[in-house]
């Protein structure tokens, strides 16, 4: 899944259509490109709608705001960013379609614990679906260099038109790694030759390629080297069911502890140079609950669960599920692929518990609840049909003066119109345009008599 710019898709098949529309009379393009029928102007009209109900399902015309911090779709907007001082923002589901649909904006699909800062002290006088107290700021909103556009290790800018590969999303950070930056230089031949077997014991793939093994499976979700690393609890489970690790090859690239670690994570160089972390990746564990700690020399030192903790006692081992394991070293890096299956098999003693709770993964002990806007139940409805549905819900005066508006306006376009009919004479933009911006002047003198 890559975080995909959805008002960019809409304008990428509007171009499409304009460009298939260009090259109906490649003898006379420049002029095609300002014809157009009506019949071909409403056909691309409903063609938008079909694709905006596609990408855009749910309803938008409410603001998340009121459900505080919660796990929903984000969207980053760069127009915003650089008119506040490059602050970084994210706004809901509907703030996008009915705030920022024509600025740049880039999905960064779910943020946990996330307040929509629409209308807030962060993108002042935007939001029309809700009005924000004055002065509102979001404190508990945390902003990675994703709300910059920039994704993954390397820290690249992510652009949509030139992404060709797949991007995987960190379960604890929510960063999107690129797979080839998870094993760009791993080989076939690399393969262990020996049968991969899932949780139940089924055949998953035979003699798979090294590159295969250290991507997440459909199933899976994936857990960043980087989080591993940091999150101690989590490397007290190798050899158990449902955590499949990968190690990263000491012999290709060894970052434990360096600057360029450092730098990986921040995605960018202190130089502000834009860099690629690649690492080739071999396999760990083949086999989910199978011991193989034997052959990996790293893992073998037992530690302490926190190494400012007291010793633990009789009843804490007994209720402990990983107390006799190994813990992974942070020497090397691992990658941490996930079973659904996952959180049946974490330790719930109270030692752990306290571990998850201050590594801040307490998130991973239950599915996490998303907040979705509902579906949209007219999602093929245009905006003209909705205008006309809003019109009823009006007071009876203001409908009729909106009724009567429309329909001069309706008349006197008719009469702009009909002899170009009679003529046989196309309308183009430029015809439009003219006499809109006539009747713009005639209200304006309208005014000032």
């Amino acid at each position: 899944m890559n975080p995909a710019d959805s008002s960019e898709r809409l304008g990428q098949h509007a171009d499409q259509i304009r460009e298939e529309e260009r090259e109906d009379d490649t003898n006379d393009e420049d002029e095609q490109d300002e014809e157009m029928t009506a019949e071909e102007y409403l056909a691309q009209q409903e063609s938008l709608v079909d694709l905006a109900s596609e990408v855009l399902p749910g309803e938008i015309d409410k603001c998340s705001y009121d459900a505080g911090y919660v796990k929903q779709s984000v969207y980053a907007c760069l127009t915003c960013a650089q008119q506040n001082d490059d602050q970084p923002s994210g706004v809901c589901y509907g703030c996008f379609v009915s705030c920022h649909t024509t600025h740049q904006v880039v999905e960064l699909f779910y943020k946990r614990h996330f307040r929509c800062d629409c209308g807030t002290e962060k993108l002042p006088n935007c939001c029309v679906l809700q009005k924000k107290v004055d002065g509102t700021v979001n404190e508990e909103n945390r902003y990675s260099q994703n709300f910059k556009g920039r994704f993954c290790w390397c820290g690249k800018m992510y652009d949509p038109e030139k992404e060709d590969g797949t991007m995987y999303q960190c379960l604890v950070c929510e960063d999107w790694i690129h797979d080839r930056c998870m094993s760009a230089r791993t080989a076939a031949s690399k393969g262990s030759g020996s049968d991969l077997k899932g949780q139940d014991g089924d055949e998953k793939t035979a003699n798979p390629s090294s590159r295969d093994r250290c991507m997440p499976r459909e199933d899976e979700e994936y857990v960043c080297r980087y989080c591993v690393r940091k999150v101690e609890v989590l490397r007290r489970y190798k050899d158990l069911e449902g955590f499949r690790f990968v190690k990263v090859d000491d012999r290709e690239e060894d970052m434990a502890g360096s600057e360029e670690d450092r730098e990986a994570q921040a995605g960018v160089h202190e130089d502000g140079r834009e860099g690629e972390h690649i690492a080739v990746t071999k396999e760990v564990k083949l086999n989910y609950g199978n011991d193989d700690s034997k052959n990996d020399e790293n893992s073998t030192k037992k530690r302490p669960l926190s190494s400012g903790s007291s010793p633990p006692s009789k009843k804490q081992k007994s209720n402990c599920l990983v107390f006799d394991n190994v813990t992974l070293s942070t020497s090397s890096l691992y990658d941490l692929f996930l079973l659904p299956s996952f959180r049946s098999h974490l330790c719930r003693c109270p030692v752990c518990i306290s571990q998850y709770e201050s590594s801040g993964v307490s998130f991973l002990l239950s599915q996490e609840v998303t907040h979705d806007p509902e579906d949209d139940p007219t999602p093929l409805e245009s905006l003209h049909d909705r205008g006309m549905k809003a019109l009823g819900n009006v007071e009876r005066q203001v409908a009729i003066d909106g009724a009567q508006a429309y329909q001069t306006l309706k008349d006197e376009l008719a009469a702009y119109l009909r002899p170009f009919a009679q003529e046989g004479r196309v309308v183009t933009k430029e015809d439009v345009v003219e006499w809109f911006q006539k009747k713009e002047e005639e209200r304006e003198k309208a005014k000032r008599a």
